[in-house]
C-alpha cells in the first residue's frame, strides 16, 4: 500500500490485483521455451567439470534465465555423466515446453503446482507417438510411411 503526507486514513491506495488474461498470458510466452544450457567450468588443477542447467529463453531477444528446475541437476544428479546430465535435461525441457507452452490452450497452466498426473500421462503417450521433440514430424513422417508399408 503507498500512503501520502495528507492522511494515512484519507490517501489509502490498493494495490492493482488484476488478473492477466489468458490472451495476454499467450502473448507474452510466444517466444519462450525451456531449453537445456551446460556450463563447463576447468579448475586450476586442469578438472573439467559440467554442470547442467534449465533455462528460460526468449528465442526473439535470445536473453535467458535459470530456472528453479535446475536444482534437480544439484540434488539428484550431482556426479552424473554429462551425457547422463544431457539425456535428462532434454526430456525435462519437453515435457516443460509441453505442458506450458504446446498445451496451453488445452491445460491453462501458469505454475507448475497445476500440474495433474494425467499431463504427464498425456505427454508420455505423445512422445512415444513422436508428437514431442524438435524431431517431432520426421518421426511422424516415418512412423506413417512404416505403417504405410505394413498394410500393403
Amino acid at each position: 500500500m503507498r500512503t501520502t503526507k495528507k492522511s494515512m486514513s484519507e490517501t489509502t491506495e490498493k494495490p492493482n490485483l488484476r488478473l492477466v488474461k489468458d490472451d495476454d498470458w499467450k502473448h507474452r510466452t510466444r517466444n519462450l521455451r525451456f531449453c537445456k544450457q551446460k556450463l563447463t567450468i576447468i579448475e586450476e588443477d586442469g578438472l573439467v567439470r559440467d554442470f547442467m542447467f534449465i533455462v528460460l529463453r526468449n528465442e526473439f531477444n535470445k536473453k535467458m534465465k535459470v530456472t528453479g528446475y535446475s536444482n534437480y541437476f544439484i540434488k539428484e544428479l550431482n556426479s552424473a555423466r554429462l551425457e547422463t546430465l544431457e539425456y535428462h535435461a532434454k526430456i525435462i525441457t519437453r515435457f516443460l515446453n509441453y505442458i506450458f507452452f504446446d498445451k496451453y490452450d488445452e491445460y491453462q497452466m501458469k505454475d507448475i503446482t497445476e500440474l495433474k498426473i494425467e499431463y504427464g500421462n498425456h505427454f508420455l503417450r505423445d512422445y512415444a507417438q513422436g508428437y514431442v521433440g524438435k524431431k517431432k514430424r520426421f518421426i511422424t513422417k516415418f512412423c506413417d510411411l512404416v505403417t504405410k508399408k505394413r498394410k500393403h
